[in-house]
């Protein structure tokens, strides 16, 4: 985001968890006022992760502040190849970029109750992701804290 945020990252974030390759869906626009908007952005595509893969979809609820600034809260569902389930929310600050780009950060946590995924349950992690609202690409990075 801004370059003063840039050592702040850095000492929050650990190793890499996954990826998630997705696609916007759907994006409703459900209120507008002089101070921003507030759009909702369904997504679904991919996670690839060090300890599991899956299918996954979610609901973002964003504040788009007329300055270009935006707050985001998240709600995710992944499902493996086996079945189980894999539940994220999270929540944090953006910025447009310009271009139809945005990029995003904040804190999100994931939670299973299948014994196969016991060593994720519970776990916080930081995410960084980037969008382009032209493609409806989404490329999300998931780092343990």
């Amino acid at each position: 985001m801004h370059d003063s945020m840039q050592p702040q990252m850095e000492k929050e974030k650990g190793a890499l968890v996954g990826e998630s390759s997705l696609k916007m869906v759907s994006t409703t626009v459900r209120e507008m006022t002089p101070l921003g908007i507030k759009l909702e952005i369904n997504q679904q595509g991919q996670f690839a992760g060090a300890k599991y893969n899956a299918i996954e979809f979610g609901t973002n609820s964003v504040y788009l502040k007329m300055d270009g600034t935006m707050e985001w809260e998240v709600k995710i569902v992944q499902t493996t190849p086996e079945g189980e389930i894999v539940v994220e929310s999270g929540r944090g600050t953006g910025k447009n970029l310009g271009g139809g780009k945005v990029r995003a950060e904040g804190e999100a946590l994931m939670m299973s109750q299948s014994p196969k995924l016991a060593a994720v349950n519970n776990s916080k992690l930081w995410a960084e992701a980037e969008a382009d609202l032209m493609t409806g690409e989404v490329h999300v990075k998931l780092y343990g804290m």
